[in-house]
């Protein structure tokens, strides 16, 4: 009988081999969690209902996570448990389906219900201040780099993988497009502005001078494409340059874009598709999220009664 570490190999092999982008890390990382609770060698017989209910009870009353490097105290937010569960749901069906358990033990799983998430998208304040720090911090090829940077990361929404993986020729500014290997064997489109492409041009006369080492857009130290994870270190120098201590990493850019997109008056499936995702469903799950005040503002702006006519009280 194999066990759930081994079959775990085999259906990241299925599901998601040739994946170009971070979904294997993240479920990794994520049915990890519950393959060191269980224990590597738990045959896969083993895994029932009674299995994810102590794993659910587990997550909520763990009283440490991760922080990039480090290992900090504190309980998992209930939108990192819901994200974890997500992921060993999907590897539980994926084991009944391919007939390595007996049953679908996810049927009679209840997941608990997330409360509504606020918005995680950067502010126009703290975009503002990144760009002020990436143009006044640095030698003259770094502010370069950092501002075509921040500028890529607002104007397109990729995601910091995505952006990490830019390269040379992939650049079609001419036309206001990057076409980017960041998902499986399809090439992804990052449409940008004329702003956008003024900034990496003025990269692309400082780049040679970073002695490049690869075909990638943006060099790091030693002349090596930046990794997805020196996306992240930039930005965190920028931040403790400029003093920010609100979100800035770059999944919080991609919230700001879809959350714009929105606002401005696109339809969710237009949204949907600049954004790469399967499915609208995604969109408004993950990217259409609004503070009370915003949805205050908008009940003010749309209310029918506004246009009601007014009514003046009846004399006695």
């Amino acid at each position: 009988m194999a066990d759930l570490a081994d079959l775990f190999e085999q259906f990241i092999i299925e599901e998601y081999a040739g994946r170009l982008n971070e979904t294997p890390a993240a479920y990794r990382r994520k049915v990890g969690l519950f393959l060191r609770w269980a224990g590597p060698e738990t045959p896969a017989a083993a895994f029932n209902l009674d299995t994810l209910n102590r794993f659910l009870v587990h997550l909520q009353t763990r009283q440490s996570k991760r922080r990039g490097s480090q290992t900090v105290p504190g309980p998992l937010s209930p939108a990192y448990i819901d994200s974890v569960l997500r992921a060993v749901l999907r590897f539980a069906r994926w084991l009944a389906k391919c007939g390595h358990v007996a049953a679908d033990v996810t049927l009679g799983f209840r997941k608990p219900r997330l409360p509504r998430p606020n918005p995680k998208a950067i502010s126009s304040e703290t975009v503002t201040a990144l760009l002020r720090a990436a143009q006044n911090s640095g030698a003259p090829l770094e502010r370069a780099r950092n501002l075509a940077l921040v500028y890529v990361l607002r104007d397109t929404g990729g995601r910091a993988r995505a952006v990490a993986n830019i390269e040379l020729g992939d650049l079609q500014l001419e036309r206001g497009r990057i076409r980017v290997m960041e998902k499986g064997a399809q090439a992804q489109t990052l449409h940008v502005s004329k702003p956008t492409a003024a900034a990496i041009r003025r990269w692309l006369k400082e780049r040679p001078a970073a002695h490049p080492r690869d075909d990638r857009l943006f060099t790091g130290r030693y002349g090596w494409g930046l990794s997805y994870v020196g996306v992240y270190q930039v930005l965190q120098r920028l931040a403790k340059s400029a003093g920010v201590t609100a979100r800035h990493n770059p999944h919080a850019f991609r919230h700001a874009f879809a959350r714009d997109l929105i606002t401005n008056g696109a339809d969710i499936s237009q949204v949907s598709a600049l954004m790469e995702h399967h499915s609208p469903v995604v969109t408004i799950a993950y990217y259409a999220r609004w503070a009370d005040d915003e949805l205050h503002a908008v009940h003010a702006r749309a209310s029918p009664v506004r246009h009601l006519p007014a009514l003046r009280p009846k004399a006695d």
